[in-house]
């Protein structure tokens, strides 16, 4: 259970653990010997106790990817740098030390003032021959002799620059101990604390935990969970500063045991707190331990959890009430919770009695951009409260009194088959279990395989119920369940992160002067693809706690996916769609580099495939060949038209081998949409042929000319008059009837270019319709069917690479919509600029177009090189949600009739996604 003052501290702290977690690696460790600790300051925010410190080093310089990972990091390197300098002087001076080479190297991060620590490095030498510092610092690691800088206590503080470095040090020698600091404060410290000879082991809960340490490693790790919390308050924005301070209540000490893998860090141990009733995770005593099953109705795109199991409510409440109480909170948590009481039938006490079952989980799904200046509502947008319901049928009746009295099914909130429900009772969940859900106004809420599921959105619950119902969640996630692997099955609370999803969901509680910090270390954060912290509770005040961390650097973004299905290899051509005659729904059809073709329904399965010899030219038509509203696929390759039933069998007459090869798609026409079909395709000589949909040659068809076709023909009818229309290679325009002779025969040239599309604009007679393309110059070209010939010239627009004549803004006339590799401009027929859109992104040329619900146009870009397909509104703006991962022909469509988009994609490693727009 999460309650007040914890808050979204949770988020912080799991990656206040990366800064502390993520230095070293950590190999075999022995028994602690107390005496090493004397030097220690009692203030100390945390304690390494390295053993065999040439041995230690030496391995965490070689051979595991996360060590390299963060030495790469100028952040990390110079700490690290610091840090190896005392075991470079012990190693140099080997045999004089040899009777200490096992001698443990102990490093402490001290307070040096408001907001300021250094290490205090201190090493037990004991009664050593050495008369000086300079006997020890030989062999070229400082430059010049140590300068004595003063007496302190008894001892004498001396400075000495350390060679490659530009900050001097300081060390001393005193009782035996060699100390050494980039700063003065904590040798003195240290002198003081050798002085009292009271070591920090009279800390109780050191103590405690020091008793806790395994045996058989190289490396103890200690550390003090209050001290640091303090510490990184410095990071923490004024605003969020309130529910990270609940972190103090959470414990003292703590003691942890590493294992290494060469991608992955497990750390394991125990936390001791001395005060148990202001310690948070007291509450948790007497629960039994389960596991987080929630995770089979996350999306894969979760960022951030917290997962509570519960197996007894009432007592978790008592004791949750004890702590509010002894933490001087009880009063104002009561006067929050009674406001929920006016208007409602039911009490909250009431409701989650009844409600929480067996789970309660707080999810934050990935946030892709950064989020500064905008209010928590933004977080929100993307939080999850997830309960596990007692009795489904019970909850959900109570639930009901908290809900919007016109909160009734209709086809908005009824989804795949699961009700949508509008709640009244805004911050419910933040007001009944405390801060962290503080983001989360829980406007709606649904009944997904028995969790009652709260969010903000009705879009994010459609993700879930998405994910659920395609099979894609979290716990389905290839890379979850490795990870999964090396948690415990159980647990009382599970922290997780995916630290490669949420770098600005951290981001956005750190102050202005941090921020830049993740930004700059962005690469860094996505090669680690999970952090987690499991919590259970021991006897004797006592905690234990599992940490794991997981590098994996293939980060992949997603963003409301319905499902995603491989090809055999790579696309070959554009996602076609052809409708489902019994169904009306959308199915895809796409081919891959090997010539397969395959049939997929609208929920991602593989309906049939069959392999061509061939690559198919252009996209498919959908024809109904025997008019009984049943449909078929058209389509050509190089040498064959194929006419496919939607089961993927021949139609009879089909395939119809081409006298000569064609490097053109196929044209279809329905001169009077009686679906008296006619087919064309222009050979490589120049000839066009003309067949029926039955497959067979349409005679009187007289057309045979000796320059090939730049253009598959397009169609117009002007008064009575039919026109078919395109552009030879010798750059003459032909315009035919529908018996194949000349119709016009124009003067204007016709030099179009290879990315241009043939546009044909109808007026009402021939002076007013336009024949339109870009040349191979980059300019656009208007023919008049008169024979006149104008220039369209556009200010500012570098040489057209893509071009497409089509209405955006809907107001009835078409606009000139140009793309260059990195740049999108549209103007309108007047020549006014629209928009122009830039991307820092190599775009693949081939503008898609798709109006919606004939109040916009949304246009498709993709960027294979960064792995992105944009969707963008007819002023420019990114549609919500883009960019989607894929970046390679996005296509849009209502493939299911849900009234609701799905994007199309394709990865180049032939991945289709399917992404469900909000």
């Amino acid at each position: 259970m999460v309650f007040r003052r914890i808050g979204f501290a949770l988020i912080l702290v799991a990656f206040a653990g990366l800064l502390v977690f993520f230095y070293f690696k950590f190999q075999e460790k022995k028994i602690i010997d107390d005496d090493y600790f004397e030097a220690i300051p009692y203030q100390s925010i945390w304690v390494m106790d390295i053993k065999k410190p040439a041995a230690f080093f030496t391995n965490i310089q070689q051979g595991n990817l996360i060590v390299q990972d963060l030495l790469e990091a100028n952040i990390w390197n110079s700490a690290y740098s610091k840090m190896v300098i005392l075991d470079s002087i012990l190693n140099g001076n080997h045999e004089r030390l040899l009777p200490y080479e096992n001698t443990s190297i102990i490093i402490s991060l001290v307070p040096t003032g408001a907001n300021k620590q250094d290490f205090l490095f201190s090493v037990k030498l004991g009664n050593t021959s050495l008369n000086d510092l300079g006997e020890l610092f030989q062999n070229g690691f400082i430059s010049g002799q140590p300068k004595k800088i003063k007496d302190y206590d008894g001892a004498e503080l001396m400075e000495v620059q350390i060679v490659g470095s530009e900050t001097p040090a300081f060390a001393t020698f005193h009782r035996g101990y060699l100390l050494m600091s980039y700063s003065s404060m904590p040798i003195e410290d240290g002198i003081r604390q050798l002085n009292s000879e009271l070591s920090i082991k009279a800390d109780v809960e050191f103590k405690n935990v020091m008793e806790t340490a395994g045996d058989n490693r190289m490396l103890n790790f200690y550390l003090n969970t209050n001290r640091w919390r303090a510490s990184m308050t410095k990071y923490i924005d004024n605003q969020h500063s309130r529910g990270y301070s609940g972190l103090k209540d959470i414990s003292g000490w703590v003691a942890l045991d590493f294992m290494i893998k060469p991608s992955s860090v497990l750390m394991s141990g125990y936390s001791y707190s001395s005060d148990s009733t202001n310690n948070y995770f007291r509450i948790f005593e007497g629960q039994n331990e389960g596991s987080p099953e929630a995770l089979s109705v996350l999306p894969p795109n979760t960022s951030f959890l917290v997962h509570y199991s519960i197996s007894d409510f009432k007592t978790l409440r008592r004791r949750y009430m004890k702590y509010l109480n002894s933490t001087n909170r009880l009063e104002g948590y009561e006067k929050t919770i009674a406001k929920y009481l006016v208007d409602s039938l039911k009490t909250p006490d009431e409701l989650f009695a009844a409600l929480v079952g067996s789970e309660l989980c707080y999810a934050v799904l990935e946030i892709p951009s950064d989020m500064s200046g905008q209010t928590i509502s933004a977080v929100g947008d993307k939080s999850i409260g997830i309960i596990r319901m007692k009795d489904q049928e019970k909850g959900m009746e109570l639930l009901r009194s908290f809900f919007k009295k016109e909160s009734v099914v209709d086809t908005d909130s009824e989804y795949r088959d699961i009700e949508i429900f509008e709640l009244a009772a805004d911050g419910l969940l933040a007001a009944y279990f405390g801060d962290l859900f503080s983001p989360l106004a829980n406007r709606f809420c649904a009944n997904i395989n028995g969790y009652a599921v709260f969010a903000d959105r009705k879009s994010t619950i459609r993700e879930m119920i998405n994910a659920v119902r395609g099979e894609k969640t979290l716990d389905e996630c290839v890379h979850f369940q490795t990870f999964k692997e090396n948690l415990s099955s159980t647990s009382q609370l599970l922290v997780y992160s995916n630290v490669g999803r949420s770098p600005y969901l951290l981001s956005y509680f750190l102050n202005s002067d941090s921020k830049p910090l993740v930004e700059e270390q962005l690469p860094l954060f996505r090669k680690f693809d999970g952090l987690a912290l499991q919590v259970s509770v021991d006897q004797h005040n006592r905690f234990y706690h599992n940490i794991f961390l997981s590098r994996n650097p293939i980060y992949k973004q997603v963003s409301a996916s319905l499902w995603e299905m491989p090809l055999d290899t790579t696309p070959a051509i554009t996602p076609q769609f052809f409708t489902n005659h019994y169904t009306q729904t959308e199915d895809i059809f796409i081919q891959d580099m090997a010539n397969k073709v395959y049939l997929i329904s609208n929920t991602g399965r593989v309906l049939w495939t069959r392999q061509l010899e061939d690559r198919i030219m252009g996209g498919i038509n959908r024809v109904d060949r025997y008019k009984n509203e049943k449909y078929q696929m058209l389509f050509n390759t190089s040498n064959r038209i194929y006419l496919l039933d939607r089961n993927g069998k021949d139609v009879d007459g089909f395939p119809v081998k081409m006298k000569t090869g064609t490097r053109l798609p196929l044209s279809l026409m329905d001169y009077d949409r009686n679906r008296n079909y006619r087919i064309f395709y222009t050979d490589t000589n120049g000839s066009i042929d003309c067949y029926g949909i039955e497959g067979k040659e349409i005679k009187g068809w007289k057309y045979k000319g000796k320059s090939e076709l730049l253009t598959d023909l397009k169609y117009m009818q002007i008064g009575n008059k039919d026109y078919l229309v395109g552009i030879r290679a010798d750059a003459k325009v032909l315009i035919l009837n529908r018996k194949g002779e000349l119709r016009i025969r124009l003067k204007s040239q016709a030099f179009m270019g290879i990315n241009s599309t043939l546009t044909l604009e109808k007026g009402s007679d021939l002076k007013s319709s336009f024949i339109v393309f870009s040349d191979t110059l980059g300019n656009i070209s208007r023919i008049s069917f008169d024979d006149k010939q104008h220039e369209v010239q556009l200010q500012g627009v570098s040489p057209i690479q893509h071009f497409r004549y089509i209405d955006i803004d809907l107001d009835g006339k078409r606009d000139y919509v140009i793309q260059t590799p990195n740049r999108l401009y549209i103007y309108d027929q007047s020549k006014n600029s629209m928009l122009i859109y830039s991307s820092s992104d190599t775009l693949e040329l081939g503008i898609k177009s798709f109006v919606v619900e004939n109040q916009n146009t949304l246009v498709t870009l993709n960027s294979t090189n960064s792995g992105k397909t944009y969707v963008l509104n007819s002023d420019g703006s990114r549609y919500d949600g883009s960019p989607f991962y894929g970046g390679h022909r996005g296509v849009l469509s209502d493939i299911n009739l849900d009234g609701r988009l799905e994007l199309i994609t394709l990865s180049p490693e032939g991945m289709m996604y399917c992404y469900v727009l909000n």
